[in-house]
């Protein structure tokens, strides 16, 4: 039972950390990248690094499972990523960027602060069924049918990351 009580507050964790590293941007200057760097690989060693994921040593059932799962997992979720990619919309057009950029700026004006602070990450995961769920702070977990839905994504997966970064 401590495993399932544990496993998706790792979880979460863990796409907090991944919502993170997209949206954070690294310090300029090499002692502050070091540093910056340094915290990043504490942080990442306390959630649990593969292979061994040492940081679920407290209940080693669910370490277990991890370990033995994760190269089978990692390997399903690679090809049906890849498998999915192809069918989601791209927003690497002008129009694409336009809606975002004028999202962005609604945000910025709603929260009284500079473009520049309107930031966040959308993780998308190749699975089934419409949904999505803020994972942290500027941090939004979703469906690869969440994401495929223009105006949904749109108005409310990445204002809701836009947003929860600026309340944080």
């Amino acid at each position: 039972m401590a495993a399932a009580g544990r496993w998706a507050a790792w979880w979460r964790a863990a796409l907090a950390f991944a919502g993170e590293s997209q949206r954070e941007e690294a310090p300029a200057g090499e002692g502050q990248l070091l540093a910056w760097v340094r915290e990043r690989a504490v942080v990442h060693e306390a959630i649990g690094v593969p292979p061994g994921f040492a940081a679920l040593g407290d209940v080693p059932s669910l370490r277990d499972a991890v370990v033995r799962l994760f190269a089978d997992a990692r390997r399903d979720l690679s090809g049906r990523e890849a498998a999915c990619a192809g069918a989601l919309p791209r927003r690497a057009t002008a129009e694409g960027h336009r809606g975002l950029a004028a999202l962005a700026e609604d945000v910025a004006r709603a929260h009284d602060v500079g473009i520049g602070a309107v930031r966040g990450a959308v993780l998308v995961v190749a699975v089934e069924g419409p949904w999505w769920r803020l994972v942290g702070p500027g941090v939004v977990v979703c469906s690869s049918s969440a994401y495929g839905d223009d105006a949904a994504f749109t108005g409310e997966v990445v204002r809701a990351a836009f947003e929860s970064a600026l309340r944080a």
